[in-house]
């Protein structure tokens, strides 16, 4: 979605067990970043990874 012709970032929200919360904001704590900030950089790393696997998939199988 664009605003302006600029992006506009999807807000998402998730639920954690109240220890891996514990734990996601001690490590955002100790990277100085928020915890949302923390979340999105994993995600986009998942993504981006998960992506790459199935685009590797797809080529390997048409081949």
């Amino acid at each position: 979605m664009q605003m302006g012709g600029k992006p506009v970032n999807k807000r998402i929200t998730a639920f954690l067990p109240p220890d891996k919360a514990e734990f996601l904001e001690e490590w955002a704590k100790r990277e100085h970043r928020a915890v949302g900030n923390l979340a999105a950089a994993l995600l986009l790393n998942l993504i981006d990874a998960k992506q790459l696997e199935e685009t590797s998939t797809t080529k390997d199988s048409a081949a």
